[in-house]
């Protein structure tokens, strides 16, 4: 890291611009008692991003103050820094300037975290308290007393409490109670009975009061591996832990699993991790929930054996009337909501359900009995519960079967944000669905209980078709890299397991998505490889160290160009034959990347064959293919087959045009075949040819220096000298650091200038 980044400060001041200039007082006091003060914007380098800076300075400062105002408990950064400073566990003096009221309830949770800290209270007599604010921050700052602990790490689905924690608190003290005397409890029961919102209202009860320094918040997601190794930890960059990874043995997924559990087990039993709906998972999955040395709550419909279980039955006959009542707004029809209550068996969320259905159709409890909504639901001694009936019973438009058959490819929630990039209107019905109780909907996020998902793969037509206008969308959003990596392969998990049969559109997601996971691994390697480039002495630079980080995105994508190509072959469309050449193209490209070249090499040839047979030599796809069988061959020593590959690419652009940039590749590309046949007159045309793209500093120093070793071999000694010094001139300019640029000069200079 960046050794300004690590300079430690004594204070840093968090303020609301609005209030900037108390911020600029309470810094020059501080400053004259000697103290090392960060406060942006003055201690921000220019040039330098505001978001790194500030919480570098947070974690490098030994006190932040924050001065509490009406507009800083307002500003979103504000409550940002604030946030993560109690994460990192940093000493917090709050100091209030202004007449905002105390605990101010839109700061939620944090609001209860400063509560605990005493509070400077500068109002209303700021003029003479300023001046007392040194003596607060010196006796902070060589307080023996313990930094409160921090704020508990929590996912989103854990923030918002449901209503149906009503009548919880015998539950949530027995769990509380079992975690005393066992590192492990497994919180079970039949699906739909409320098991979350009992550990959500067991959170919100105790949090304050638990033992733990942290609390981690993770949904299983099939795999304790997976889930483990992508459990939130504040401070921990999984971006820099994974570049700074040498050991080439493990994947990136392994690699944050050992982590991970390093990280958990260190905190022993001042942390506590929370994994929820862990269904039906194996004994050995389990296990590895074990082995860690944290604190544990497992919740799901099973027991599990050797653990400590807590199960969660029904709720008490009179807080599901309380619940019903309070979901539908009136306290008449006691009885008839017991009988409700009665015939499904007490079902937390079949109850949820139809208290719902009375309050958005203005139906009465006597209503519904009339009208028979309950009659097919059978009571609740199973976890095979119907309540599809209740569902047809509940008047769905084609929209709210859409949204919710698009909500259900997300089983972990998916942000408000996200959908609305790809479609506004399921967003829209999400709201509307949330009233009906068909929707989970938190401040930011919606997502469908699993028995409600369980339902509408039953009960919807969930073939890609069925969904074709959202895929299509979120197909070009994902392709724009607007989507997380793990939304991604989890929403075509869920497509493997619930879309069944052939499809184009099926065809077409799989091999998009094999092509965005390529193409994201791409990226990351151009941005590494860019900056090893601009630090080295060499021309070309050894990507293996790079390319091992992204193996595991390639063998992904070669998995998803597999089965798009499995399903090409049995769809009878003019589209699938058409994807064929492309899909089997893509597949080359993912075992390039992993230097598989043979199979690579196989891959293309056999690309090449499909689309002379289907494609037009017009079409995009036909040079790209001949592009990467050219580019393997040369991997694999077979030049001639490169050669014959860039020669039909450089007649093809002859015959259409292609950009500069695209031509100057195509023709760099022969001219070091022909170098590396060391015919150098035929080299020597086409890298003069290159020089006609001057859009790229850095393949212009390429084509340069590689001028002017063909010159030298041609024994043109000053036309060589000349390009080596409009290339070297190039690549200087690009080399970061001096010691780069003094290895290049020594290396080169005495070849061409003597």
């Amino acid at each position: 890291m960046n050794e300004r980044l690590l300079k430690k400060h004594d204070v840093m001041i968090s303020y609301s611009t609005k209030t900037k200039q108390v911020g600029d007082d309470v810094r020059e006091i501080l400053s004259a008692k000697g103290y090392d003060v960060w406060m942006a914007p003055e201690s921000i380098p220019s040039g330098e991003c505001y978001d790194n800076e500030i919480f570098a300075a947070i974690e490098s400062s030994d006190l932040v103050l924050f001065l509490m105002s009406e507009s800083s408990l307002e500003s979103r950064w504000c409550k940002a820094e604030l946030k993560y400073a109690v994460n990192v566990n940093k000493r917090v003096l709050p100091v209030r300037i202004d007449d905002v009221e105390f605990p101010y309830d839109k700061l939620g949770k944090i609001s209860c975290i400063l509560g605990k800290r005493q509070i400077y209270d500068m109002f209303p007599e700021y003029e003479r308290k300023l001046h007392l604010v040194e003596e607060k921050v010196d006796a902070l700052l060589h307080s023996e007393e313990s930094v409160p602990k921090p704020y508990p790490v929590v996912s989103a689905e854990m923030q918002d409490l449901d209503s149906v924690c009503i009548g919880r608190q015998k539950e949530t003290k027995e769990i509380a109670d079992l975690l005393l005397d066992n590192d492990m409890v497994n919180v079970y029961g039949f699906g739909g009975m409320g098991k979350t919102c009992v550990v959500k209202k067991f959170f919100s009860d105790y949090f304050l009061s638990l033992p733990y320094v942290t609390i981690h918040v993770a949904k299983y997601n099939g795999s304790a591996k997976e889930t483990i190794a992508h459990v939130p930890f504040v401070g921990f960059n999984e971006s820099k832990y994974l570049s700074e990874l040498r050991d080439d043995s493990i994947t990136k997924e392994q690699a944050l699993f050992d982590k991970k559990c390093e990280m958990l087990s260190n905190l022993s039993s001042t942390c506590l991790l929370i994994v929820d709906g862990m269904d039906y998972a194996d004994q050995s999955e389990v296990d590895v929930i074990k082995s860690l040395g944290c604190h544990k709550i497992v919740v799901s419909r099973n027991r599990y054996d050797d653990v400590a279980g807590y199960e969660i039955g029904e709720m008490l006959e009179e807080d599901l009337i309380k619940f019903f009542e309070g979901v539908v707004g009136f306290d008449e029809q006691k009885e008839q909501i017991k009988q409700i209550i009665s015939h499904v068996g007490k079902h937390t969320l079949t109850v949820s359900l139809i208290a719902s259905y009375c309050r958005e159709f203005e139906y009465t409890p006597q209503e519904v009995l009339d009208d028979g909504v309950c009659d097919d639901l059978e009571k609740y001694d199973s976890d095979d519960m119907n309540i599809s009936d209740l569902l047809d019973k509940i008047p769905l438009s084609d929209q709210e079967i859409y949204c919710l058959k698009v909500l259900s490819l997300f089983p972990n929630g998916i942000s408000k944000g996200k959908v609305q990039k790809v479609d506004r209107e399921v967003v829209k019905t999400a709201q509307k669905l949330v009233k009906k109780n068909l929707v989970i909907g938190s401040s930011s996020t919606y997502q469908l209980h699993q028995i409600v998902r369980e339902l509408v793969y039953e009960k919807y037509d969930m073939s890609a078709d069925s969904l074709k206008p959202f895929l299509d969308t979120f197909l070009d959003v994902m392709r724009k890299l607007d989507f997380e990596e793990n939304q991604l392969y989890l929403v075509l998990r869920t497509m493997d397991k619930v879309v069944g049969g052939k499809g184009d559109l099926l065809v077409k997601l799989y091999h998009y998505v094999g092509n965005w996971v390529c193409d994201y691994a791409y990226v990351s390697l151009f941005h590494v490889n860019k900056d090893l480039y601009k630090k080295a002495n060499v021309c070309n630079q050894d990507l293996n160290n790079t390319k091992r980080l992204h193996f595991d995105r390639f063998e992904y994508a070669e998995q998803m160009q597999n089965k798009a190509l499995a399903l090409a072959q049995k769809t009878d469309s003019d589209y699938a034959r058409h994807m064929l050449a492309s899909i089997t193209s893509m597949t080359g490209a993912a075992n390039y990347n992993m230097n598989k070249f043979a199979r690579a090499f196989e891959c293309q040839k056999k690309a090449l064959a499909l689309a002379e047979q289907y494609l037009s030599d017009e079409e995009g796809t036909f040079h790209a293919i001949l592009s990467r069988l050219g580019l393997t061959a040369i991997q694999l020593g077979e030049y001639d087959v490169a050669l014959e590959s860039f020669s039909r690419l450089y007649d093809i652009e002859a015959r259409f045009n292609f950009a500069r940039s695209s031509k100057a590749n195509i023709v760099y590309r022969l001219g070091l075949l022909y170098k590396a046949k060391q015919d150098w007159q035929k080299a020597k045309d086409y890298f003069v040819e290159t020089l006609e793209d001057d859009s790229n500093p850095l393949a212009e120093s390429d084509y340069l220096l590689n001028l002017a070793e063909v010159c030298l071999q041609l024994n043109q000694k000053e036309e060589a000298k000349e390009y080596y010094l409009r290339g070297r001139q190039l690549r200087l300019s690009l080399m970061e650091t001096d010691e780069a640029a003094q290895d290049f000069v020594d290396t080169y200079d005495k070849i061409y200038l003597g």
